[in-house]
């Protein structure tokens, strides 16, 4: 019965049956097997309180010297954190990292405590950890993981001087040859301020050099960190070669999606739309819905809006239903459904398109980017049919309710534009002019401008193409 409940993937019915094994167990080895098999439904069902405490039931079966025990441990001092439970959290980890060295799983046992440090501001005590756990290990995910944690961490609590001073540390006494190369890329990145930007990518060119003929996890992590360095000091042309070389070379994931995900974005960010669009299709039969939903959801929705950007909006649709059927109610959902709506606009379905709009305005009375976006669609969906009226009000709202938003300025002249369409010269040219001279954003600047020239030679709007889509 228990396997026929599996097979049909009745996860309930599976922990009905599991209760009733667990009390007729009959031996230690039979109550361990059961509780596994519970916790693992539990999980599936996302039941976090009866998870944990079948873990909890669990660790406290498994004999000590069982092989089993720690890695249950790991997961159940993992669940600890997530719910809140630090000090029970850090007592197990504390129990795990006391183990023995050679076994990986001790090792991210001490990156779990040193992230408790960091929390806790005991920044001393996470340097030993991480330093500990970065010299002593030979696990390159464990090693990326915690030179990513050390990081990340250290730079979100102003800590980049500490975090400078280990890195400089590790690239002396590490023992992987890649971690060194890969602490020697970070602090290249870290430092490019302070030496200057053709001197810091000379370093990073010779780093990558170096990886020439040598492909593993710390390599692919290092050229990451190199696309990301190339990015910042503006050299696109650099960060896409070495994005485009780690697409070809990294055989595994995170780092071949990761790749792919970042490339994608800065391909779109520079208008290399199809090229981008590629990549986004390639991630999608890449990823498993099972365990990797968030990130397919993700670049579904990313597939949709390049389409839009290739005005294809009927395969954005597509693509867009598949988000908004997981995820009607969150954030990306919502999204999903504006810019759905957006396509039905842009097929010639303003009516239904309005409808999905004011729905989301009601749906997400609090969101302030849900409320800002989908009046500026509406706003513009208006003078496209000269419903300026109707425009105008829609404006007023994000000038009067939003005016720290990015958008307000654009705002402002697209009340102009409905304005205008309502013969209010005017007020129009006002507006502009105040546009003109507070804000020094070339993109808005140049929207005013040709909004200007339209206003004073009184041509029809009609002869106003593209332009006022902030939102």
């Amino acid at each position: 019965r228990l396997r026929i409940a599996e097979g049909r993937g009745q996860p309930e019915q599976v922990i009905a049956l599991l209760d009733d094994l667990e009390r007729r167990a009959s031996s230690r080895e039979e109550l361990i097997s059961v509780l596994t098999q519970k916790a693992e439904a539990f999980g599936l069902l996302g039941k976090v309180k009866e998870r944990l405490e079948t873990l909890e039931k669990l660790v406290a079966t498994l004999p000590e010297d069982d092989p089993r025990r720690a890695p249950n441990m790991m997961s159940l001092a993992e669940m600890y954190v997530n719910t809140g439970q630090k000090e029970k959290a850090a007592k197990m980890f504390t129990e795990i990292a006391s183990g023995k060295k050679e076994d990986p799983i001790t090792g991210w046992a001490k990156l779990e405590l040193a992230n408790i440090a960091t929390e806790n501001g005991r920044f001393d005590r996470a340097d030993e950890l991480y330093m500990e756990v970065l010299n002593e290990y030979d696990d390159q995910e464990l090693i990326i993981s915690a030179l990513s944690e050390m990081r990340h961490r250290y730079a979100e609590q102003n800590q980049k001087k500490r975090l400078a001073s280990n890195c400089e540390r590790l690239a002396k006494t590490a023992k992987n040859e890649s971690l060194k190369t890969a602490i020697r890329a970070y602090l290249t990145w870290l430092n490019w301020k302070q030496s200057g930007k053709e001197r810091a990518a000379k370093a990073m060119e010779q780093v990558l050099n170096d990886l020439q003929g040598r492909s593993d996890p710390i390599c692919w992590e290092t050229q990451l960190t190199a696309a990301r360095f190339y990015q910042e000091i503006g050299d696109d042309a650099r960060a896409i070669l070495t994005y485009q070389q780690l697409v070809a070379g990294a055989k595994r994931k995170p780092w071949s999606t990761t790749a792919r995900i970042e490339l994608a974005r800065l391909l779109e960010d520079r208008g290399h739309i199809r090229e981008a669009l590629v990549l986004q299709k390639q991630l999608l039969k890449m990823l498993d819905p099972a365990s990797e939903l968030d990130i397919l959801l993700d670049a579904k929705f990313s597939v949709g809006r390049l389409y839009a950007k290739l005005r294809n909006h009927t395969r954005a649709i597509e693509h867009y239903r598949d988000v908004i059927r997981h995820e009607p109610n969150s954030f990306r959902g919502a999204k999903a459904q504006e810019e759905f709506a957006y396509s039905l606009f842009a097929l010639g379905k303003p009516e239904k398109a309005e409808q999905i709009w004011k729905g989301l305005l009601q749906k997400f009375p609090n969101n302030k980017e849900i409320q800002v976006s989908v009046r500026m669609r509406l706003g513009e969906m208006y003078v496209t049919t000269k419903r300026y009226r109707e425009a105008e009000a829609v404006y007023r709202e994000v000038i009067e309710r939003y005016k720290d938003d990015w958008r307000y300025g654009f705002a402002l002249v697209n009340l102009a534009k409905s304005l205008y369409g309502q013969g209010k010269t005017a007020e129009a040219k006002k507006l502009l002019a105040e546009v003109q001279k507070n804000y020094k954003d070339d993109k808005l600047l140049s929207e005013a401008r040709r909004l200007m020239e339209i206003v004073n030679s009184g041509a029809p709007l009609d002869s106003l193409k593209g332009g006022g889509k902030a939102g």
